[in-house]
């Protein structure tokens, strides 16, 4: 489905730039309470999703958080250490595993539900319920419509491109860097 454009390119641009924006200004909200209330943010969110959804392989976690495998990993690692979560090899797949939030999680995070909508709260204090609700069903078909892009290429990261690596230096995973001119 053709989508078009809204006004000029420039008009077009400002407003995925605002949308950036605002996106990051959200995160920063966002991250700022987890930690003030549920210490690593990482952690939290994959606790949040485990209490919110249920059990889930650890590929179904993997895909809602977008993040390397390995950083799950060491992600649960840590949770199942600090007893927070619980691992079972899946029935249907012996190869993987089933990773489920504790009773002590619950506990944990059972107590901050009203410190996280007060803080979901804030970030829309000049919107009406209307234009909540409008915000909702725009965004909803942005996010329809960039989920049928075709997704792409991987490579460093989440992008394929050089960020800027000198010829010459390394990444943090050791490999050399080629400028192009």
């Amino acid at each position: 489905m053709k989508h078009r454009s809204f006004g000029t390119p420039t008009e077009t641009m400002e407003l995925s730039t605002l949308l950036q924006y605002a996106s990051r200004l959200m995160g920063r909200m966002h991250h700022c309470h987890h930690h003030m209330h549920q210490g690593q943010h990482a952690q939290g969110k994959v606790i949040s999703i485990l209490l919110e959804h249920g059990p889930m392989s650890q590929s179904q976690l993997l895909e809602i958080l977008d993040i390397r495998s390995s950083s799950l990993s060491e992600l649960i690692s840590k949770l199942e250490r600090n007893g927070l979560i619980s691992r079972e090899r899946n029935e249907a797949d012996r190869r993987s595993f089933i990773v489920s939030a504790t009773k002590e999680a619950e506990e944990v995070f059972s107590n901050q539900g009203n410190a996280e909508r007060e803080s979901i709260e804030q970030l829309f204090p000049s919107l009406e319920n209307k234009e909540k609700e409008e915000l909702r069903r725009l965004l909803l078909k942005i996010v329809d419509s960039l989920k049928d892009q075709p997704e792409p290429k991987r490579g460093r990261g989440r992008c394929h491109h050089d960020h800027g690596l000198k010829k010459g230096k390394r990444d943090m995973n050791g490999r050399r860097g080629h400028r192009r001119k």
